[in-house]
């Protein structure tokens, strides 16, 4: 039960810091314009810096020789999101059958399982392999949404297919698989890795304060979209995922990372997505809000049924 109290308490702090920039808006000590700053820093920014220092000091290609199949898991993994968020989407109303779907589809597949690894002892070699693993999601998701939300392709757009996320990646990469990793100052690194440390509480911090100023705006709670979305989110796509991994006997630091795509809550940036693609906003923040406020306990008990049936 160490790994589920671990967990349980470390999606717990994710909540906690939510619930704190809830509290900032609500008691008016931050204006609601700051929080498209804030997003900046964090994705543009403190992210990609955090990503590009932990490759630098941790990634070694010689000792993780199939590195490069990561995407690939990556992409097995989405196909199969995609089918469960397909399947699941006839389960809402139709009126709201679009948020409901990308809701289901695009998931908050790096914040999340990155405050886990960062707080639990035992994930915390698997920073690195997430980023890996992740490389090309961003990418996907702003040029995608807008062809899965409504069935229209958009222009493909440069700026976000070559994501900062991705440029400190494949810049981390290739200095190591060069060797010039060293050559890059420490103190640069260590700036890196404290500019970095900011990201995960600042993205939550957004989160809250966005779940404030769009719950200020509502009329009602759509219970009949919000309930089955929750049961098939923070449930049915996780157990589903622990009985395909039971049979694919895939290495551990795999089996977790995948578990925690499927297990984790939407995509925060979801709401301004779908708003822009005409969708409604306030119906897609509080699928967001409902799972995450299940997360700490069905993240937790996904991660120790997949500890107690999964053989690695």
């Amino acid at each position: 039960m160490d790994i589920f109290w671990s967990t349980f308490s470390a999606v717990l702090g994710l909540l906690a810091i939510g619930f704190l920039g809830f509290f900032l808006l609500y008691r008016k000590f931050l204006n609601e314009n700051i929080f498209s700053i804030l997003s900046t820093l964090s994705l543009e920014i403190s992210l990609p810096l955090m990503i590009f220092s932990d490759i630098l000091t941790k990634f070694e290609p010689s000792q993780q020789k199939d590195w490069y199949l990561y995407p690939l898991y990556w992409i097995g993994t989405t196909i199969f999101i995609f089918v469960l968020s397909y399947l699941g989407k006839f389960l809402s109303p139709k009126e709201h059958r679009k948020e409901f779907f990308v809701s289901l589809l695009f998931q908050n597949g790096i914040f999340f399982p990155l405050a886990i690894f960062s707080t639990v002892q035992s994930f915390l070699s698997l920073k690195t392999d997430l980023f890996l693993f992740m490389i090309f999601y961003a990418a996907f998701l702003f040029n995608s949404f807008s062809f899965f939300f409504h069935g229209k392709t958009e222009k493909l757009n440069i700026l976000k297919t070559f994501h900062p996320v991705l440029i400190a990646t494949l810049l981390g990469i290739i200095l190591k698989l060069l060797g010039f990793s060293k050559l890059v100052p420490s103190f640069v690194i260590n700036a890196s890795r404290m500019v970095g440390s900011m990201s995960i509480p600042l993205l939550i911090l957004i989160l809250g304060g966005n779940i404030y100023i769009d719950l200020k705006n509502s009329k009602k709670f759509y219970l009949k979209t919000i309930i089955p979305f929750v049961l098939i989110k923070n449930f049915v796509f996780p157990f589903t995922s622990i009985l395909i991994l039971y049979f694919l006997k895939l290495p551990k630091n795999l089996s977790i990372i995948i578990l925690l795509q499927l297990a984790v809550p939407p995509i925060t940036a979801l709401p301004i997505l779908v708003e822009r693609n005409g969708g409604n906003k306030i119906v897609s923040n509080q699928l967001i809000l409902f799972s995450f406020l299940l997360s700490p306990f069905s993240i937790a008990i996904s991660i120790l049924l997949l500890y107690r049936f999964v053989s690695f």
